[in-house]
């Protein structure tokens, strides 16, 4: 077996991004901006580009491609279904 085949046949199953980074993001907002936050990622008009940017702007650090996977329903704690959105926003919706 190759380098590269012994790596991926040692990879670890258990994932240790969970939450992902849009959760934990969401959590250390206040309960209006999350729900605001949460909102604005529902609307598929608007580009992910554009909500990076703004959030950008704020000083929030985190990848367009966190973004991205939360909204599409495909980031890691939304595979292991820990990603309560209920939970993070008392009431907000994904």
């Amino acid at each position: 077996m190759t380098v590269l085949g012994d790596r991926l046949a040692n990879l670890s199953t258990s994932n240790k991004h969970i939450p992902c980074p849009m959760a934990k993001l969401l959590k250390s907002l206040d309960q209006e901006t999350a729900v605001a936050l949460i909102d604005v990622m529902s609307k598929e008009e608007i580009p992910t580009r554009t909500i990076h940017q703004e959030l950008h702007n704020a000083g929030i650090p985190i990848a367009r491609e966190s973004i991205q996977m939360f909204r599409k329903n495909s980031c890691a704690c939304a595979s292991e279904d820990k990603c309560n959105i209920n939970e993070i926003t008392d009431g907000g919706t994904k």
